[in-house]
């Protein structure tokens, strides 16, 4: 076998063709590329990879992309929270056998939390503005003249001024120390225009004190 190298004319151009000889002459040409065909071909794959690099580009900015909240996005009211915490300016006498609304003959202040409430703190009547599951708390400090007088006491915190057991959140507290507590506690579906506040009753037999810091408060858990 040997090697045959030759020139082969067509038109103005001219290439070499190679071949492989056998012992008869005989071989397979292989035609060499012209070096103005392969700058030409090397253009054409430019403009190709061109065409796919924008295609590809486009075909990204197509898909759609998960929204990522911005903190300069200001939060709308509909979703800001609801809620308060209040508590008694003073101590309120409560005569055995009564019945007394938390903040109706004294007034609540301000506690450590409150936002977008709609609570009025000159009757202690939080009144429903948005719908929802709600948690809300009550705690009332009791104090006596004198230890060893038996007290029952109850908090409830009610609806409306259903203070039923299916309407409202109760707490009752049996004791004979000079002082103890009573506290009722959960969660209340309220809706428009519902009304909650705290009702304590005294079952007696003697009068006791309603002291501060007596609290009530509430937060929206969930909107409906």
């Amino acid at each position: 076998m040997r090697w045959i190298e030759k020139e082969v004319k067509s038109g103005e151009r001219t290439a070499k063709v190679t071949h492989v000889g056998r012992s008869l002459g005989e071989g397979l040409p292989r035609l060499k590329k012209p070096a103005s065909q392969s700058k030409g071909m090397k253009r054409a794959s430019s403009k190709v990879l061109l065409v796919a690099a924008v295609t590809l580009s486009w075909v990204c900015a197509a898909i759609p992309v998960p929204f990522t909240p911005d903190s300069t996005v200001t939060t709308l009211n509909t979703n800001a929270p609801v809620g308060f915490h209040s508590e008694l300016n003073a101590a309120l006498a409560l005569p055995a056998n009564s019945t007394m609304q938390l903040g109706k003959l004294i007034s609540l202040k301000q506690g450590v939390f409150g936002f977008q409430s709609s609570l009025n703190v000159l009757s202690g009547t939080f009144w429903v503005t948005r719908p929802g599951v709600y948690y809300l708390s009550t705690i009332i400090h009791i104090s006596t003249n004198s230890s060893g007088q038996s007290c029952s006491i109850k908090a409830a915190i009610c609806i409306s001024d259903d203070c039923k057991l299916n309407a409202s959140l109760q707490g009752t507290s049996h004791f004979t120390e000079a002082r103890s507590t009573v506290s009722a506690s959960g969660l209340l579906l309220l809706e428009i225009p519902q009304t909650v506040k705290v009702h304590i009753f005294n079952y007696g037999p003697g009068d006791v004190v309603v002291g501060a810091p007596s609290s009530f408060s509430a937060y929206l858990l969930w909107a409906v």
